[in-house]
């Protein structure tokens, strides 16, 4: 099976949104302290992680989307 060049970048994409999710990960920043911006920084990693996975995940549809002439 060969693989595009639009579809390694979103499986890349995919990757690293499922990184941030493991538990390794998870275990490492469930601290209460720091506090950042008020936030413990367990909720401070979620905000950022949502913010992070819906960039991607933009990138990835306009990836696709120009992959495969649908672009608006």
């Amino acid at each position: 099976m060969h693989l595009t060049r639009g579809e390694r970048k979103v499986i890349w994409c995919f990757a690293l949104i499922l990184l941030g999710y493991i538990p390794p990960v998870l275990s490492l920043v469930n601290r209460v302290e720091p506090i950042i911006l008020g936030l413990p920084f367990l909720l401070f990693y979620s905000l950022v992680m949502v913010l992070f996975t819906s960039c991607l995940m933009g990138y990835a549809y306009k990836v696709r989307a120009r992959e495969d002439g649908d672009e608006e």
